[in-house]
């Protein structure tokens, strides 16, 4: 009897190791300005800046999965985790990727449900996307683009210009600048912006939070279907400002507010300033509330 539980131990011990994955440690070589892709199925991917001349990735690899794939030379690098077998079937515990990088290279990630974080890069793109999983990034590519499912985003950062999307997951941007355009299907938006020369959100049933200055000349447009639209201008505006509904009710700091039209909507269009900005704001049935400072 003893023996037996002896070796019911022994085999749970195994399987625990098994299961706590294999460890990673690599260095390959690398250069500024480099093109870094990684691909991942679950867990969590993390970048952030390293020395200019090495790529060294850390971390495990879950069980199920292959030897980690890394191909490529100092000016083009690929990471790949993978699954041993295809199919229904397969099945492949979590990895986590640590992984320092040239501080201008230039990131694409893709993953199915494993979180992104990306600190501290500020190469000229950073491409992010995922079906399920959480994006965290932090950083000045001169060109960012975050993309999720369901997953929620998290961006700030000096990029210039931001593509950000998302079917149903949250999207947070606490500070950005430049140019962006955000979108969503029904999650929530919530935008603050340095001076920004062009601002584009639009959603169709989530609500939108967005904060901001607007660059001299700059641009501003806001839209959706049934979700409310809340802007909030900070700073000096010198803009003409229009908003419009065909159900929803308007509110606004600047201007006078009209009601009219089939659907018994709101309408405004006023100037503020010279009006050299542009600000339009859009809803078919949602609320639409424009605030100064």
């Amino acid at each position: 009897m003893l023996d037996r539980i002896a070796l019911l131990l022994l085999l749970s011990a195994a399987t625990a190791g098994a299961r706590a994955g294999t460890p990673i440690d690599e260095t390959r070589p690398g250069q500024a300005g480099m093109h870094l892709r990684v691909e991942s199925v679950a867990g969590s991917v993390r970048l952030t800046p390293g020395s200019d001349s090495q790529v060294v990735i850390r971390g495990t690899l879950g069980d199920g999965s292959k030897p980690l794939r890394i191909d490529g030379d100092g000016s083009r690098l690929s990471i790949q985790v993978e699954a041993e077998s295809n199919g229904w079937g397969s099945r492949m515990a979590p990895s986590t990727l640590e992984i320092e990088v040239p501080s201008t290279a230039r990131v694409e990630i893709n993953t199915v449900s494993a979180d992104v974080g990306v600190s501290g890069i500020g190469g000229s793109e950073a491409r992010i996307e995922t079906v399920s999983g959480a994006i965290d990034y932090r950083g000045s590519g001169e060109r960012v683009r975050l993309k999720t499912v369901s997953g929620r985003i998290h961006g700030e950062g000096s990029g210039r210009h931001w593509t950000v999307g998302s079917v149903s997951g949250s999207i947070t941007m606490p500070e950005a600048s430049g140019e962006l355009d955000v979108e969503s299907i029904s999650g929530t938006i919530d935008v603050a912006f340095r001076p920004a020369s062009r601002v584009h959100v639009e959603t169709v049933s989530g609500r939108i939070e967005a904060t901001g200055v607007l660059a001299d000349g700059g641009d501003i447009d806001m839209q959706s279907v049934s979700g409310a639209l809340n802007l909030r201008l900070s700073g000096q505006t010198d803009a003409r400002i229009q908003a419009k509904t065909f159900s929803g009710k308007v509110e606004s700091d600047f201007g006078t507010v009209e009601r009219g039209g089939f659907g018994g909507g709101y309408s405004l269009d006023t100037r503020v300033g010279s009006g050299a900005g542009t600000v339009r704001v859009e809803s078919f049935s949602g609320k639409v509330t424009i605030r100064g400072n």
